[in-house]
């Protein structure tokens, strides 16, 4: 039904890059951490340390965040593209009409019209975010929630790519080689065509648990 019912889902990323002498510490940070027993995990050796002690101020300076824009299909297609900084409504709407509304036209070529699902952000339902998806026959499904990960299989990719992405960085990688290789990764996520299909599963699980977090 859902297949059906939508063609697609996206969502906005920001992936954080940590310049050469950040990366060690941040590795420290995002590592699992192994307890022997229970009664160890509060203590101070078995702690992590809080993402705000990790840094200085001054070396905060220095980190960047790569944001980027996903769409996938209901068909299994994919589409990733780099945001422009700075980051605005106007921005969005060229990307629109530049990359999102002929990969929707691409992936369903008999289609004239198309039903996405993107959260309630209010930068991506502009009155000029509206006028590009109008241009191209989409039509986002109103009053999906601002904040919805359950809710938004989108949020699946990110996950997955993030992962990915720390395995493939290296600490000489420039901020340039690092958005290249996140979009390099998000475009091999393994499991695009079943998205959109888990919608029913998704919906049933959040009402479920009364709005609650899932395993989604």
């Amino acid at each position: 039904m859902w297949v059906n019912h939508i063609q697609g889902c996206g969502d906005l990323k920001d992936v954080t890059y940590y310049p050469r002498q950040m990366k060690a510490r941040f590795a420290r940070y995002r590592c699992s951490w192994t307890y022997m027993k229970q009664c160890e995990k509060y203590k101070s050796k078995f702690l992590k340390p809080r993402k705000q002690n990790m840094f200085t101020r001054k070396e905060h300076k220095n980190v960047k965040k790569c944001k980027i824009l996903g769409f996938t299909a209901s068909n299994g297609r994919v589409l990733f593209v780099r945001c422009p900084v700075p980051w605005n409504s106007s921005r969005f709407a060229a990307l629109v009409r530049k990359y999102v509304g002929p990969f929707f036209r691409k992936a369903f070529p008999d289609r004239m019209h198309f039903r996405i699902l993107i959260d309630s952000e209010r930068l991506l339902h502009t009155d000029e975010a509206k006028r590009a998806f109008a241009d191209y026959g989409i039509k986002p499904m109103p009053g999906w929630p601002k904040y919805s990960p359950d809710l938004n299989p989108q949020e699946n990719v990110w996950s997955w790519a993030e992962k990915a992405l720390r395995k493939k960085e290296q600490k000489s990688d420039t901020f340039t080689i690092f958005c290249r290789k996140l979009l390099r990764v998000a475009r091999r996520y393994p499991s695009a065509a079943s998205l959109i299909p888990s919608m029913a599963k998704r919906v049933e699980a959040v009402l479920k648990h009364g709005g609650a977090m899932t395993k989604y």
